[in-house]
């Protein structure tokens, strides 16, 4: 194709709006006319020779009306907007694709024709630049700015060349411009029958990234060229190409475009899959179609195509059932090309039981699986294979393949897989697995977690015994599991067997516990106990401190009593050891401070028991009794574990009300009567814990199932009349505390006799309970016990509540002669505070005393008598008129006179003679009088308030 059609299919195109080339009419004056006007700029002349071709009556119309679009460019272009609008409105009439480029034309702004020119000199300027240094990013950014104005003297240069191989700049450039002459241009190129023309144009491409969208559009379809170097020229450059453009070329039947395609897809899938974006659901409709032109590549005869097919099938083939399924097939045949394979979190799998069969057949062809150091990528890859499978496909059809797996070591078996699809049928076949193995955890851990048969114990007993024999001892944590599922077998001889292995095993001897705690959770009888109890004693103190715990643990859910016979033995081998209460509840954990502490807390854990919430665990009434009877007794060289075990008892019972279950009776009945013997031989401090504990025990008889028990409601009796008279200050307090609103007789003359206790908390509590709670008045007998302690300041407690009796006096005035100096001052104040007459020879009795606060009080006691006697005596003979006349006298009489009830002229010459008096004593009268309705009154206050300060001054 000639420069002039190209130029002119350009131009059009930019004049007519989205008419393709096909549709442009065939005119060689038209097509002259625009090359004069894009060539050679000279828009005069191309204006002239459009008039004459649209004034010429032998055009045809279609040629005529494109003509008048060029007239109008290039009129504006000159200047002559006017003209260019005359020619548009005609163009504009119609509804065809001319029309509307004319309507659009007549909507946009007129151009500047200097600007205009002045944008072709700078692409001009713009251009030598570039091609002075194609490789300047400044330069290429600066030409892409000037869209089609560089356009056009690109596709000038490249067709004065014809298009040489050499022009790589011009290439590159067209490639890289957002702009419409270019892409007409690279449009007619690629869809040119010159096939050299396409190889050309493309090849120069810069990558895709670099180009603008409708750009990297035309390079696109530039994929489906016949041409394989034109294809090969776009992959080599197209890293933003996506899947859906370089898939289906991997199997392309040209060897060249294979290679090109997948060297691309390896390049542009690098990021893509990889890392977190294996859950892309994107990712995975990728890897399918990727997949699926996958086969022809991994036949190939070239090494290197092949070497790229099998990193691309590593790369997707788990993140689709498809690419398993490739990859099964030709796993063996990659070798040490597997090295790629990666396997996502959440991979998507295939059917359950989908490629068991041909992964079995891969097994026997490449072999166990050797040390990891030896392994060839393909055993690595389908170690990895087999695990995805196996931990979130195949079920429990596929079990023959995994045992095969297993038995090769190409899997892992942790468990998981187990515990989801095996079943009891299975646990001989992966039982027998053992001895195989090395990677063994899994298969103990499940089997560890589950109640087996009898049968499995002569297997699993082999396996112990081959494994110590050689040597060859697994981990701690696996030997547990191994003897612990020998425990869960529930055969008669897996007790007595793994008592034999503590021996066995010395000083790695912890794991044999496990197995003991697993025995006696299947099996609860004399036998097994008795094991379990030999065991638990013949610990060595200070060893295996965790194992004793739970073998007591485990004692304590079976109901056994005996093992309490000894607590001091008990006590040596599990006190402070950290307990974890594994096989009674996951949660609970606490530092054990005994067998006590330990017993408490395993009696208030809550466990599951065949589907019932179990709290005594494995005791009766009788048996829970035995025990705490005998934990609560004291014992010679024990006094220790005296004090600890009610500690713990005081933890328990503070414990129950929080249980759905209560104490058994036989035990309440029990700890009363411990109670009831140590408080009426323990005195000092109780602790907190223990008070609360009592508390707690005498709760019980406000429940009303257990009011009629002849039995319990004696010792409950018993144990409170203990109380009363307990040599502990704080049992006493807990009796007066617990009585509080009670007006019982009985109780109230308890409370009463606790009024002259030796305690002071005692005593209070007492008070509080009788006046405050119960709301009985206060007499003098209630007094007079309250001053017969022996404590002073019981007694002064006692004197503080006589002011609220009627004799007050007569009650309080023996506390004068009290040995308490702080009891004789209070006696004073309280015998001042009756302001009575009587008692002042008492007081003045006091002013002798030997405590100089004593004085003081009784001083203080006569003068508040003294002044309200005087004041009484005064103010008698004022309001009875008998007063003399004295200053005082006068200014009350005046202030009579002076009062609102008289007429004005009495008050105004009251209120003066009070002023001339100057009593200081009047003020607040006169003040209060400067108010006064009446103005004389209001003025004679002020005068005489006046008067007084002055005198005062």
């Amino acid at each position: 194709m000639d420069t002039t059609k190209t130029i002119l299919l350009s131009v059009l195109l930019l004049a007519a709006g989205t008419a393709s080339a096909q549709e442009l009419p065939t005119n060689d004056a038209l097509q002259a006319a625009i090359a004069l006007a894009e060539l050679q700029h000279d828009d005069a002349a191309a204006r002239d020779a459009i008039v004459a071709i649209a004034e010429d009556p032998a055009v045809p119309m279609d040629v005529k009306r494109h003509a008048w679009l060029w007239f109008a460019r290039l009129s504006r272009r000159m200047g002559d907007e006017k003209a260019a609008r005359i020619v548009l409105e005609r163009a504009a009439r119609g509804d065809d694709e001319l029309a509307r480029r004319a309507q659009q034309m007549l909507a946009q702004e007129p151009q500047d024709p200097r600007r205009e020119a002045e944008l072709r000199e700078r692409a001009e300027v713009a251009f030598r630049s570039y091609k002075s240094n194609p490789s300047d990013a400044r330069a290429i950014r600066d030409l892409q700015w000037f869209g089609d104005h560089a356009a056009r003297i690109l596709v000038r240069e490249y067709e004065s060349t014809g298009g040489q191989w050499g022009d790589w700049g011009i290439r590159h450039a067209l490639w890289r411009l957002d702009s419409a002459v270019a892409r007409t241009f690279l449009t007619e190129k690629l869809a040119s029958d010159d096939v050299e023309a396409r190889q050309r144009i493309t090849a120069s491409v810069p990558p895709t990234s670099d180009m603008p969208d409708t750009t990297f559009a035309l390079a696109r379809r530039a994929l489906l060229d016949d041409d394989a170097l034109v294809v090969v020229n776009v992959l080599r450059a197209g890293d933003l190409l996506e899947v859906d453009d370089l898939a289906p070329l991997i199997s392309d039947d040209r060897v060249e475009v294979r290679l090109a395609a997948l060297q691309r897809l390896q390049q542009n899938t690098q990021r893509t899959f990889a890392g977190t974006e294996f859950n892309d659901p994107q990712r995975r409709i990728e890897a399918r179609r990727i997949v699926a032109h996958l086969r022809m590549p991994l036949q190939a005869t070239d090494p290197q195509e092949f070497r790229l097919a099998a990193t691309m099938l590593c790369r997707v083939a788990t993140l689709c059932a498809e690419g398993r399924a490739l990859l099964i097939a030709y796993l063996a045949r990659l070798g040490d090309d597997a090295t790629e394979l990666r396997w996502p979190e959440d991979p998507e799998l295939a059917t359950p039981d989908e490629n068991a069969a041909g992964i079995a057949a891969l097994i026997k062809e490449l072999g166990p699986m050797p040390g990891r150091s030896t392994a060839t990528a393909a055993q690595r890859c389908l170690r990895s294979l087999i695990g995805g499978y196996v931990y979130d496909g195949w079920d429990r059809t596929a079990s023959g393949t995994v045992l095969a797996a297993a038995r090769a070591e190409y899997v892992y078996l942790d468990g998981e897989w187990l515990d989801r699809h095996a079943d009891d049928a299975d646990a001989m076949k992966f039982a027998a697995l053992l001895p195989a193995t090395r990677e063994r955890g899994g298969i103990l851990g499940w089997l560890s977690r589950r109640d087996l048969a009898p049968d499995l114990f002569p297997i699993l007993r082999r396996s112990f015994d081959d494994l110590v024999a050689h040597g060859s001892r697994p981990h701690n944590d696996e030997l547990a599991m191994l003897l612990t599922a020998i425990g869960r077998t529930g055969h008669p001889d897996a007790a007595p067997f793994l008592l034999d292995s503590v021996t066995r095993l010395g000083d790695g001897a912890d794991p044999a516990f496990s197995g003991l705690v697993a025995a006696g959770r299947r099996r609860n009888d004399a036998a097994t106990r008795d094991v379990l109890r030999t065991a638990l004693l013949a610990i060595e103190p200070g060893r295996f401190g965790f194992a004793a715990s739970r073998l007591l643990g485990r004692l304590v859910r079976m109901g056994d009593v005996a093992v309490f016979a000894d607590p001091d033995a008990l006590d040596a081998r599990c006190l402070q050891s950290r307990v974890a209460c594994s096989d009674l509840d996951d949660d609970v954990r606490f530092a054990a401070l005994g067998v006590g502490g330990m017993l408490a807390c395993w009696l208030t854990a809550r466990v599951q028991d065949g589907g019932q919430t179990i709290y005594w665990h494995g005791y009766d009434a009788v048996g829970l009794a035995t025990v705490w009877t005998g934990l609560l007794s004291p014992r010679t060289g024990s006094s220790r574990r005296w004090a600890q075990d009610w500690d713990v008892l005081a933890d328990l019972l503070n414990d129950v009300p929080a249980c759905a279950t209560e104490l058994p009776r036989e035990v309440v009945l029990a700890l009363c009567g411990a109670f009831a013997t140590r408080i009426s031989s323990e005195g000092g401090n109780w602790p907190p814990p223990l008070l609360d504990a009592l508390d707690r025990l005498r709760s019980v008889e406000t429940r009303v199932h257990w009011r009629n028990d002849a039995e319990l409601v004696a010792a409950l009796g018993e144990l409170s009349d203990a109380m009363w008279i307990a040599p502990s200050d704080f049992v006493r307090v807990r009796a007066a505390t617990a009585s509080r609103g009670i007006v019982d007789d009985v109780v109230a003359g308890r409370l009463v006799g606790l009024l002259g206790d030796r305690s002071l908390a005692v005593a209070r509590c007492a008070w509080n309970a009788l006046h405050e709670d119960a709301g009985l008045p206060i007499d003098a007998a209630m007094v007079g016990n309250g001053l017969t302690s022996t404590n002073p300041e019981v007694r002064l407690l006692a004197v503080e509540h006589a002011a609220s009796t009627a004799d007050l006096a007569e009650v309080v005035r023996p506390t004068l002669r009290d040995p308490s100096p702080d009891v004789r001052a209070a006696a004073c104040q309280a015998l001042g505070a009756t302001l009575s007459l009587d008692v002042v020879p008492d007081l003045l009795e006091s002013l002798r005393d030997s405590a100089s606060h004593v004085r003081t009080a009784a001083t203080d006691a006569l003068q508040a008598i003294r002044f309200y006697h005087d004041e009484k005596a005064h103010w008698d003979r004022v309001f009875a008129g008998e007063a003399g006349l004295t200053a005082t006298s006068a200014a009350e009489a005046l202030l009579r006179q002076a009062a609102p009830a008289n007429d004005s002229a009495t008050r105004v010459l009251a209120i003066r003679s009070l002023g001339v008096l100057a009593a200081p004593e009047t003020l607040p009268f006169l003040i209060e009088w400067t108010k006064d309705a009446d103005a004389e009154v209001a003025t004679a206050a002020r005068a005489a308030i006046q008067r007084i300060h002055t005198t005062g001054r």
